[in-house]
């Protein structure tokens, strides 16, 4: 194209061809511009297989695609806003080489009928991007209208934050506090109830960790309200039922009546009233995904991915997944990558993580099967248009249930996940007491269900005390025998590299192996 743009003189460009991994986007649709500023005209064939494909996407190009109830090569749609046409591309008479005629169908076809209305409409006439546009605008069949809506809750906007606190003190803040390091703002108190039994012991004494920092957990009650400017509000309902008080209204009606701004791991729909006769000067966040955050689909649609990505995946839930993917991204980081990620828990916006898709406890997502594949390939699209080298996503839950007696055993949303993200490779968690057979099945039916393959293990360290009570037994931490045993039989049954969750260099050595399998 830069060869025809410099060296062609020529007001139309028909390009029966595209591409549907776009490693320079900018400059690909810059090199479009130019033609457009040029007054040249590009028109371009979308792909075949249903995907996006440049430059046919791009707002400075007219792509087509075909439509079945165009029966004739003068009839056409026009798609708003997005330049894209719907033309006669159904099997026809062709003329072709050997043999002269041919019977043939494609999107090559239905743009060269759209190069042939353009052409015939501006000859010995000023031609403009614009004027054609509007000429196709005008004389098309119909104007389609494609999905195109907003994120519509303009509370519901992540925002700055410099000084926060964290009440409760339960599973998701321990990561808070583990990964300080890597939050760009401060955490200065952390909060909990008399009823967890947490109160005046510290963050490191709990979390039975020395390396993490030791933070003495106050009441509630002695919130110090001029230390910060942003309450990090965990989930609380289980709390709320023990003690039979909604601690979540109480902390939103102080909250915003001090001014306070409000990032929650709970959708708080429920509480609008409250909300509205509070809020000042208070802004609020909380992870939410519903049909207004989808945005344009155009004939089903979807792209193709051009960086590298890597799940975390698991045969169950509580695995340590999400610390394992805070400390390959923050290895990452230090080795100088840039690394683009989509979280799946609450706080993952606290991280610095891209984008949030939360699927766990108390998920606020309400789209259905079609629509997450729509959303999750649009926001890792936006990601691999940024300059950056790696993608890092992660699923919750297992991917296979355990037993197939309840309906809420199935891992409907993990699939939809895996299938919506396309990872090229995945780290496995799985637990001390998952047998060989369901850890194989695990990795077939992974590896099978996308292009991908699974490079290695990390073992939870915690095994079931009591067998009888299932997964939610009491645990205990194994031993590094138990552990080496494990790992025996695993590499005789399975022959990619196991680590110990636990052990020092574990990331480091998955963080290293994920570099290799793309290096």
């Amino acid at each position: 194209m830069q060869y025809i743009y410099e060296n062609v003189e020529c007001d139309i460009l028909n390009l029966s061809l595209g591409i549907y991994i776009c490693e320079k986007y900018n400059e690909f649709f810059d090199i479009c511009e130019k033609f457009k500023n040029k007054n040249i005209i590009i028109v371009s064939a979308f792909s075949n297989s249903g995907c996006m494909s440049y430059p046919a996407l791009f707002k400075n190009v007219i792509g087509v695609s075909t439509d079945i109830t165009c029966k004739n090569k003068n009839e056409f749609y026009y798609v708003d806003d997005d330049n894209n046409i719907l033309a006669y591309g159904n099997i026809q008479k062709l003329a072709w080489v050997n043999p002269e005629m041919i019977m043939l169908g494609g999107n090559s076809f239905a743009c060269a009928h759209i190069v042939g209305i353009i052409s015939k409409q501006f000859t010995n006439k000023e031609i403009t991007f614009d004027k054609v546009i509007e000429y196709l605008k005008q004389n098309s069949k119909t104007l389609i209208e494609s999905k195109d809506s907003q994120f519509i809750y303009n509370q519901n906007k992540f925002f700055e934050i410099k000084k926060a606190i964290l009440f409760p003190f339960n599973k998701e803040m321990h990561s808070l506090i583990r990964y300080m390091n890597i939050l760009n703002f401060q955490i200065v108190g952390v909060y909990d109830t008399k009823y967890s039994f947490n109160i005046g012991s510290t963050t490191s004494h709990i979390m039975k960790d020395n390396n993490v920092e030791q933070i003495i957990i106050k009441n509630y009650l002695d919130i110090d309200w001029d230390s910060f400017d942003t309450l990090i509000l965990g989930h609380t309902d289980e709390l709320s039922t023990l003690i039979n008080y909604d601690l979540k209204e109480y902390l939103l009606v102080e909250s915003l009546e001090k001014n306070k701004n409000i990032y929650s791991f709970d959708a708080l729909n429920n509480y609008d009233l409250i909300i509205n006769k509070n809020l000042k000067k208070s802004k609020i966040y909380f992870p939410e995904i519903k049909k207004s955050c989808l945005s344009k689909s155009f004939q089903g649609k979807l792209y193709k991915y051009s960086k590298p990505i890597v799940a975390i995946l698991g045969t169950s839930s509580k695995q340590g997944k999400f610390t394992l993917q805070l400390g390959i991204r923050k290895k990452l980081l230090e080795l100088g990558y840039s690394v683009g990620q989509i979280g799946t828990e609450p706080s993952s916006l606290l991280y610095g993580m891209d984008y949030v898709y939360p699927m766990g406890y108390n998920k606020a997502t309400n789209l259905k099967e079609e629509e997450v594949i729509f959303y999750l390939n649009q926001k890792i699209n936006e990601l691999c248009k940024k300059n950056i080298d790696i993608i890092l996503v992660g699923g919750q839950s297992g991917v296979l249930p355990y037993d197939t007696g309840n309906i809420s055993f199935y891992s409907i949303q993990q699939i939809e996940f895996i299938m919506s993200t396309q990872p090229d490779i995945v780290i496995l968690c799985i637990n001390p007491f998952d047998d060989i057979d369901y850890i194989t099945r695990t990795i077939n039916f992974i590896e099978n269900l996308v292009e991908c393959k699974v490079i290695s293990i990390c073992v939870f360290p915690m095994n079931i005390k009591d067998d009888w009570k299932g997964i939610y037994g009491k645990k205990y931490k194994i031993t590094q025998d138990e552990f080496n045993t494990i790992k025996q039989n695993l590499e005789e049954n399975i022959c990619i590299p196991i680590f110990n969750l636990d052990e020092y260099n574990t990331i480091e050595n998955i963080t290293n192996i994920i570099l290799d399998n793309f290096t």
